[in-house]
């Protein structure tokens, strides 16, 4: 059933132009946000080498110019895709190598900068908008739920910021809306290339992200539903198709199985415990940031997040309630899987894994199906001044993802961007620029050393020592070092050292209770970088006067 021809015209063009607004944020100032940490991984990976091989470098006793970093961030003509697959394999297991592979791929053909580094998840964030088209297509069985659903994910701050992060998670997105779709597809249809599409699309979900296991797991529950019919023959093939595309992904699994302490070590930061009201408030923030993410700036905005949550999470209980098992089943299991394998095992281990957003993917996913769907039965039903009402929810949330897109693709620093001292990094490049023959001998969290590389510092040399001791001091005219306030307390026992002002490259807002929020999340996860982020910054080691 349709809203009504006219109002259906309206509405797709409302659709078309909220569609193509969210292709515009995908692309727009992609390479003005700071490139993070994650990132720099990336493009570690992609240059084929590993972080014991770029430790050796930094640590070599020799001085180095920053821009000799490029060697560990771009691969070259002789960098072989072996190569890429290897040092994800040895030293990060829990990430497979496709998008590695894909970025290695784009940048070998376009050439190096922080655009292309990122222009992978561009692509793959703006297919995932006509796939999750296709899938809703297939679900609700309507256009007009298909294209709400397009639309929110065109335009949710969430998907917006990792379509313009060099990492998996677009892609991810992509597949997890490609293999429901083709799932939906094969059930229906039953013919052979239906079924070898959908194998295929699981084939490459696992070799996208690894907990693309929660969406597999979900296609089993879904197809363990009681059918009749031609449907029993369909099913059997369809979980042979599931089968076959998730022993792909075979060779990949024994070697994260074989080196699961490398992935264990990786990712231990996220174990780190959280209090109870910290925890729900991330939670709550994470679930926002599907809809509207501006509370990240000040608490004058979180009515707004609430709002969003309020009404996404009306509508997908009117969805439950107004259609059939076989409509609702697939989001339902997405986004239960993702809660009992993350959010449950938090709350019993107070742990903290399930605040990583992009974990729960398919859970923020499933969300806006469900959305999708009760905003088209709500809208479509109503008369009056509740349908006037459901009508301006359905744009609210519209309007709300578009300036929060805006917003957001004008700020260098975001909540994307990782612990908050990264925003200092190209005023402490630029900072150093200008200095003297700069030569930076200690870095707390030498790891982060790889960041100074996007910002092109190639007056900056580094001669890293892995303690800051009259070693290090002597070795450069102009020596300096990157370290926290407390560390550069307990360095002044031995040495003159003084703090170089540096100014962060994106200012917040000075909202005092998001600074405590995120002081007392910083003060919790203190033990991944040991470091106090709140006080990051520069400091000069017997500086010239």
């Amino acid at each position: 059933m349709s809203v009504g021809p006219r109002s259906d015209s309206r509405w797709r063009a409302i659709f078309i132009i909220v569609i193509a607004a969210g292709v515009f944020f995908r692309l727009w100032h992609a390479d003005f946000k700071l490139y993070n940490n994650d990132e720099a991984n990336s493009s570690l990976r992609i240059s084929g080498h590993t972080n014991r091989e770029l430790g050796a470098f930094e640590h070599d006793g020799k001085a180095h110019s920053v821009r000799e970093l490029a060697t560990f961030a771009v691969p070259t003509s002789q960098t072989r895709p072996s190569a890429v697959v290897e040092s994800l394999a040895r030293e990060d297991p829990q990430h497979p190598p496709l998008y590695f592979l894909a970025m290695f791929a784009s940048e070998r053909a376009t050439g190096d900068s922080i655009f292309w580094r990122r222009f992978p998840s561009m692509v793959f964030g703006i297919l995932a908008i006509g796939a999750a088209w296709w899938f809703g297509r297939e679900l609700f069985g309507e256009e007009w739920p298909a294209w709400c659903l397009a639309a929110l994910v065109a335009v949710s701050p969430f998907h917006v910021a990792f379509a313009q992060e060099a990492r998996e998670y677009s892609l991810f997105l992509l597949m997890l809306c490609l293999s429901n779709a083709l799932l939906l597809v094969a059930m229906r249809t039953g013919r052979a290339p239906a079924f070898a599409g959908y194998a295929l699309s699981v084939a490459l979900g696992f070799w996208s992200f690894t907990l693309f296991a929660f969406v597999a797991a979900a296609h089993g529950l879904y197809l363990a539903l009681p059918i009749s019919g031609a449907e029993q023959r369909r099913r059997v093939t369809a979980f042979g198709a599931l089968a076959a595309g998730s022993l792909s992904f075979l060779p990949w699994l024994l070697n994260l199985i074989q080196r699961a302490g490398v992935a264990a070590e990786d990712t231990a930061w996220q174990a780190t415990a959280l209090t109870a009201p910290l925890y729900f408030a991330k939670f709550a923030f994470n679930f926002g940031t599907v809809f509207f993410d501006l509370d990240y700036l000040s608490v004058l905005f979180v009515p707004f997040a609430g709002l969003c949550i309020a009404i996404s999470a009306y509508a997908s209980l009117v969805f439950l309630r107004r259609t059939s098992p076989r409509a609702w089943f697939l989001p339902v299991a997405l986004g239960v899987i993702s809660i009992c394998v993350l959010v449950a095992p938090d709350l019993v281990r107070h742990q903290s894994r399930a605040t990583q957003s992009r974990y729960l993917l398919p859970l923020w996913f499933a969300i806006e199906v469900m959305a999708a769907g009760g905003l088209w039965i709500a809208v479509r039903n109503a008369r009056g001044v509740r349908k006037l009402a459901w009508n301006a929810a359905v744009a609210g949330l519209y309007v709300c993802g578009v300036v929060s897109c805006a917003v957001a693709s004008n700020a260098r620093f975001w909540w994307i961007s990782g612990p908050a001292q990264l925003r200092l990094f190209p005023a402490i490049a630029d900072r150093l620029e200008a200095l003297p023959d700069p030569t930076v001998v200690y870095f707390q969290n030498d790891d982060e050393l790889l960041l100074l590389e996007p910002e092109g510092a190639g007056n900056i040399s580094f001669d890293l020592h892995r303690h800051l001791n009259e070693a290090a001091l002597r070795s450069a005219p102009h020596p300096y070092a990157l370290l926290s306030s407390e560390a550069a307390s307990q360095a002044a026992a031995f040495s003159d050292i003084a703090r170089v002002p540096v100014a962060a490259t994106f200012e917040m807002w000075p909202d005092r209770t998001i600074d405590r929020i995120r002081h007392s999340n910083n003060a919790a996860r203190k033990t991944r970088d040991g470091l106090d982020l709140a006080l990051y910054g520069l400091a000069r080691v017997r500086s010239v006067r």
